[in-house]
């Protein structure tokens, strides 16, 4: 499936991931606070956030979007390209999914 370049409707983005070997859940909790705020927060498109992990070291994001938010993709997805956590967290673990309606 192709997914057009931005949201039609507001949509559920949800992003699971992993963190990179060394990476502790502290500094990568205080990196997602800053993308939150000075990233995501920034974007009129986005209406909430939350991030949270499981014991087994599995992450997900997820990040409610209004109409015209861009759609990201594993290579430019704000965890891996915005400048805040890209260090902390597996560009190789990224799973998108879209969720509408």
């Amino acid at each position: 499936m192709v997914r057009p370049a931005t949201y039609a409707e507001p949509v559920l983005e949800i992003t699971r991931f992993r963190l990179v070997e060394g990476a502790d859940a502290q500094s990568f909790g205080t990196a997602d606070d800053a993308l939150q705020h000075r990233w995501y927060y920034q974007h009129a498109g986005c209406r909430r956030r939350a991030t949270s992990s499981s014991d087994d070291g599995h992450w997900v994001s997820l990040v409610w979007w209004t109409d015209g938010s861009p759609v990201p993709t594993p290579t430019d997805h704000p965890l891996v390209s915005a400048g805040f956590t890209d260090d902390l967290v597996d560009p190789t673990s990224l799973r998108i999914e879209i969720y509408s309606g």
